[in-house]
């Protein structure tokens, strides 16, 4: 696992929000959220609790 995956993960949990750890890192949400689920896959755990359009 790249360790730029668990520096984007820091910034998640410690800014509270993916959008605002993609603006930290300069990528967008979506390059954000496809490192969280690569990390997510490693670990085989569910790091998040991820709200749907229909949540």
């Amino acid at each position: 696992m790249p360790l730029h995956t668990l520096w984007f993960f820091e910034a998640e949990v410690r800014l509270q929000s993916s959008m605002h750890a993609a603006r930290e890192w300069e990528v967008t949400q979506s390059a954000g959220s496809k490192q969280s689920m690569r990390l997510e896959e490693s670990l085989a755990i569910e790091l998040f609790r991820r709200a749907g359009a229909y949540n």
